[in-house]
């Protein structure tokens, strides 16, 4: 049965092998299995549609990627380890945030989809977590074994417990967390690895790790509870 429909806003490469080259927009496919056993049709966004294409879905997913974001966008200069800048990409996801609070489109964040929500709403990043010098795994050899533990409080600790495994994979994470979020979970060296939307007018929730790719009881109970609430909130539209 189709629960709704899932969008993801494309990542952008280019097929060079093509005469010209040939622009690909593409999400991994982990993320439309991971939601269509869940029971939802699957959406790619291209970066080039108009945002109210967003109004086809009933939640939309910033997923996760290799492009760190353009620091200017939260007030700071670029650190020489951060790369593979995307600045349009990162504001059609930004006004894609925006367009979704206002227009009440349930929203999902998944790592650097994380990130993005955070500089959306006024929030800033670190850039390097190497140099903030935890200890804490935070980039793994593998995306699908989980690497360090993180506490939870709120609906996630009645939901999960007290603390659960996750996988992790990036380089940047958050610095201040934006004013309108609210932290859910944090990492043993307290980055925050979870938040929801302080106003509960449109359910926003985001995790800093890859519950597609973990695809262990905890992601599919996480992932599925979170899509129960856009249901219901959908239904009370």
């Amino acid at each position: 049965m189709n629960k709704g429909v899932v969008g993801f806003i494309g990542r952008q490469d280019w097929l060079n092998n093509a005469s010209p080259p040939l622009p690909i927009t593409f999400v991994p496919t982990s993320l439309l299995t991971f939601f269509q056993k869940l029971g939802y049709e699957t959406l790619i966004i291209d970066i080039d549609n108009d945002v109210k294409i967003l109004q086809r879905l009933d939640v939309l997913v910033l997923n996760g990627g290799f492009e760190d974001i353009e620091p200017s966008l939260y007030g700071a200069a670029k650190h020489p380890l951060t790369v593979n800048c995307n600045k349009k990409m990162d504001l059609f996801e930004i006004q894609a945030v925006h367009f979704a609070i206002k227009r009440r489109i349930p929203v999902l964040g998944i790592c650097r989809g994380f990130q993005i929500i955070n500089v959306a709403l006024g929030g800033t990043l670190h850039q390097e977590l190497s140099e903030v010098g935890s200890g804490i795994p935070h980039i793994s050899d593998s995306y699908s074994k989980p690497v360090h533990s993180v506490e939870m409080r709120g609906w996630m600790k009645d939901l999960l417990g007290e603390s659960i495994e996750v996988n992790s994979y990036h380089h940047q994470g958050i610095d201040q967390l934006a004013e309108a979020l609210t932290p859910l979970a944090w990492a043993e060296d307290g980055l925050v690895e979870a938040y929801e939307l302080k106003d509960n007018g449109v359910p926003l929730f985001a995790v800093q790790w890859h519950p597609e790719l973990l695809v262990d009881d905890n992601s599919f109970i996480l992932i599925e509870s979170y899509l129960r609430r856009c249901e219901k909130f959908q239904s009370c539209q």
